[in-house]
């Protein structure tokens, strides 16, 4: 079963802008790693939860490599979506969002915690416009600096 919304809560959504609070954290340009798993999926129909909870306890989790040359670069923007509220403290940025889909509107919240050469978090959406009544996903992520961008 593939929910359509699953990689943007994985990548794009679990990424907001934070570049009003670049100067706040120390980060290293480069090669970043990020990987992503999907933790739980909630509101699943009775009939298809024993395969999702089987298909999540083995769902390898996701890697993807891009070359960032600046912190706005680390995270994505997603002209669907509008950050309802944001908080930083030393290194930890929390926000709640509200996207507007194909798929209908998907609230979520999140928190990332960065760190010079490393960031970790989580990410859950919430839609209750799904095919199957609505329904919750939670990812959890962590990134971490590679190298040198190759020119």
């Amino acid at each position: 079963m593939k929910f359509s919304f699953t990689k943007a809560i994985s990548c794009t959504l679990l990424f907001a802008s934070i570049s009003t609070y670049a100067d706040s954290y120390n980060f290293q340009p480069g090669l970043w790693e990020m990987t992503t798993i999907t933790k739980e999926i909630k509101g699943i129909p009775a009939e298809l939860k024993e395969a999702i909870e089987e298909m999540l306890k083995n769902q390898p989790p996701q890697s993807e490599q891009k070359c960032i040359s600046s912190i706005d670069g680390l995270f994505e923007y997603n002209n669907e979506c509008k950050y309802i509220k944001k908080h930083v403290n030393d290194n930890k940025f929390k926000m709640n969002i509200s996207c507007t889909t194909s798929e209908g509107l998907i609230e979520g919240t999140g928190e990332i915690i960065l760190k010079e050469k490393a960031s970790s978090g989580w990410f859950e959406m919430i839609s209750n416009e799904s095919p199957y009544g609505p329904m919750t996903i939670k990812n959890a992520f962590n990134a971490k600096y590679i190298q040198p961008c190759k020119q």
